[in-house]
Order: structure tokens, then C-alpha cells, then sequence
């Protein structure tokens, strides 16, 4: 395993458009995995973020797929190869909230043990630990969810937030029960295939 120079999307400063640069992506650590992306959407919070991101430089883009390219010690799976989903908010499964049952309100979500992505020879921050607007993304081993090949990514890729978000609203928030009556606002989303094309600006 090596250090890579790969192209992301990089937040330079808010309220700014993001621009494609050059990034070092360090191999996985232990229990990490590298993921080659292949498709990702883009959510509403991408684009707040560059009105409200928690700190800037920082990379963008939180749900995605992508094929394993690398793992780190003691890694049993996902294999090399394998097709997997990115996952955001992994549950520690040790705080308050997951010890009471409650992992989607998880208090300490999973993230590297260091940083593994570098702009400019510093590290890079990384939307919700994902940053998946970037052609390597490194996370824990939990956060890489393998699913069956054959399978549309641009749809696949959806799940990570625009669905996972969604059913949770429904069957955690307003824990909707069958039969009942509701009204939704706000449907849709979109995802991509993964193109070095540059959607946005690159800085000189």
C-alpha cells in the first residue's frame, strides 16, 4: 500500500464555490479501509456547507459507493474488490445512546484513528468523516457496507443519505405506523457516476 494523489472537491472558505485540487490520500490503518468511489450524491447538506461548514479547507461530499482498493491490519473484510455503500454515522456502540438501544442517536460516530487525507501538505477536514467528493475516501472497516454486484450505483449510492434520512424520519422521528395518513415535501434526490471532469472551478 502506497500514498496517493488523487482529485476532490475542496471547500476553501465559506461562502465560496468548492474547486476540484489534488489530494494525498494516505493507505488505511488499522481496521480502515481505502475505497476507490464510482458514484455519489449530492445533498442538501453539501450545499449548506458552504454557507455553515464546521471548519474549512474540507472536502465534500457524504454519501457514496465505491469498490474496496486497499484495508488496513487486521481487517477480515470487506476483500479488495469488494462493491460497498459509505456510511456516515456509524455507531461506537458504547455511548449512552447506542448502550440504551438508541445507535441512531449515537453520541461518539465512528471515524480513522488519524488523518489520511492531505491538501497542500496539511490534513484536510472531511464532511461527517466521509468526504466522498474525492476519487479515495478512507474509513473505518464498519462504515464501508458491502452490498451484491450488479446493483445500479447511482441508486446504491442514494441510500448513504437521501434514503437512509428519510426512512429514518418516518420510522424514527414521526415513527409513521401502517395505515396512517401522511404528507411528504421535499421528495427526490440525485447521484452520479464518479467523472474526473471537473463539475466545479479549478484553482490555479
Amino acid at each position: 500500500m502506497r500514498t496517493t494523489d488523487c482529485a476532490g472537491l475542496v471547500l476553501h472558505d465559506w461562502h465560496t464555490a468548492p474547486a476540484l485540487e489534488e489530494l494525498t490520500v494516505e493507505p488505511p490503518g488499522p481496521g480502515e479501509v481505502r475505497v476507490r468511489m464510482r458514484a455519489a450524491g449530492l445533498c442538501h447538506t453539501d450545499l449548506s456547507a458552504v454557507r455553515d461548514a464546521r471548519s474549512v479547507p474540507m472536502v465534500l461530499g457524504h454519501e457514496g459507493v465505491g469498490v474496496v482498493e486497499s484495508v488496513g491490519a487486521g481487517v477480515d473484510g470487506p476483500e479488495p474488490g469488494t462493491p460497498v455503500l459509505l456510511c456516515w454515522k456509524t455507531p461506537c456502540g458504547r455511548c449512552r445512546r447506542c448502550s440504551g438501544g438508541k445507535l441512531h442517536l449515537c453520541e461518539r460516530v465512528l471515524d480513522v484513528s488519524g488523518p489520511r487525507v492531505f491538501w497542500r501538505g496539511e490534513p484536510v477536514a472531511r464532511i461527517l468523516n466521509t468526504g466522498c467528493f474525492s476519487e479515495l475516501v478512507v474509513v473505518p472497516t464498519r462504515s464501508a457496507i458491502p452490498f451484491e454486484e450488479g446493483l445500479q450505483l447511482e441508486h446504491v449510492a442514494l441510500v448513504g443519505c437521501a434514503v437512509l434520512t428519510g426512512v429514518g424520519a418516518v420510522l424514527r422521528t414521526a415513527r409513521v405506523e401502517p395505515g396512517a395518513s401522511l404528507a411528504v415535501w421535499g421528495t427526490g434526490a440525485s447521484a452520479s457516476t464518479w467523472s474526473p471532469a471537473p463539475a466545479w472551478p479549478r484553482r490555479p
